[in-house]
């Protein structure tokens, strides 16, 4: 009887030990099916200018779907469906007057743990730079004592000159363009050069362009009287037969 005890028992520990395996899978398939369902995940946007100020009006989509547009504290919250782990594509379009520097962006949906070691939703932030489509220079144009020239721009006069030869102008362009300027000398023939010209290139910031240009005047020439002997004046004279 004592072998047929430690027969039996020899027996079933095989057993138990292949079963093992085999428990442990099932276990781990169940588990991952209760984590099949896909959650629900915030995305919170952020819109802001290249000086870090927020902009509102910034179009977000994400999964092909739009998802409103960021408030007046440049900011935009909305929920995602989908699996942790899971990487969302999001395109934003900014307000007019306005590009953004990336067009299209990618999140990751997570959970995080808290101190209590209870999984919370993780609310990624995602950051949007809106950029001017215009770029603005500040024009000084600097002609020492040279009062009232025209400056020109694209065949038109934009301003002129104060007493002291200076002027300011803004200026607003499309990043990559160039902008030839002018002065107008037409209406003073002895200034050298005639009508100067500058041309500036706009890149893609803000910036100041300065036209300093200095004149020199041409020396007036003496009219020269021609040599030649003086006509005889009118004498009278009377004829005596």
């Amino acid at each position: 009887m004592p072998k047929a005890e430690s027969t039996i028992e020899l027996y079933y520990a095989p057993v138990f030990y292949l079963l093992t395996p085999l428990i442990f899978l099932f276990v781990s398939l169940f588990l991952s099916c209760s984590d099949a369902k896909p959650g629900r995940f915030p995305v919170q946007n952020l819109a802001l200018t290249e000086d870090g100020e927020t902009i509102s009006g910034l179009r977000v989509s994400a999964q092909g779907i739009a998802r409103g547009e960021t408030d007046n504290t440049g900011r935009l919250l909305f929920y995602v469906e989908g699996h942790v782990g899971a990487r969302v594509s999001l395109s934003g379009i900014c307000p007019e007057g306005y590009r953004a520097r990336f067009e299209k962006q990618t999140v990751t949906l997570r959970y995080l743990n808290s101190l209590d070691n209870r999984q919370k939703v993780h609310a990624p932030e995602i950051s949007w730079c809106c950029i001017p489509l215009l770029r603005t220079a500040a024009l000084v144009v600097n002609a020492p004592e040279q009062p009232g020239l025209a400056i020109v721009i694209r065949g038109q006069s934009v301003g002129r000159t104060t007493p002291e030869g200076v002027a300011h102008l803004l200026l607003k362009e499309p990043p990559g363009s160039k902008l030839s300027v002018s002065l107008d000398t037409a209406a003073y023939p002895f200034l050298l050069p005639q009508n100067p010209e500058r041309i500036f290139h706009f890149k893609d910031r803000d910036t100041i362009f300065i036209f300093d240009q200095k004149f020199i005047r041409k020396a007036k020439t003496k009219r020269r009287r021609k040599n030649g002997l003086k006509p005889n004046p009118y004498i009278p004279y009377k004829i005596v037969n």
